[in-house]
């Protein structure tokens, strides 16, 4: 017997590394929400200061909101495919024990 891995191991160690992906990454989208978070709060206290056209702080703000606000939804369409995999590797395992069974294997 060879040292080969099966199927469902290959696909249960992709599944771990992007579980972990997913997390890194949640991590990530969770602090730019908290950046988005702090640049609103930025904008609506200093507007409320009447400083907003003052020194082009407005200007750099709502050009940095817009950019973390791009790099947020990036993150969020890779987390939906890394998940969309994750399905995907479910399935697949399901499938393996399924034909494994069937065939009077060991279901591996």
């Amino acid at each position: 017997m060879s040292n080969t891995p099966t199927t469902i191991e290959l696909i249960n160690l992709t599944q771990a590394a992007l579980q972990k992906s997913i997390k890194t990454t949640q991590a990530i989208v969770d602090e730019l929400d908290a950046d988005i978070n702090d640049m609103v709060k930025t904008l609506v206290d200093e507007n409320l200061k009447g400083r907003t056209v003052e020194g082009g702080l407005f200007k750099e703000v709502l050009d940095a909101l817009k950019e973390t606000e791009k790099e947020r939804e990036t993150l969020r369409g890779f987390l939906g495919e890394m998940e969309r995999l994750v399905e995907m590797g479910e399935a697949l395992v399901g499938e393996e024990q399924g034909e494994g069974k069937k065939e009077g294997g060991e279901g591996r």
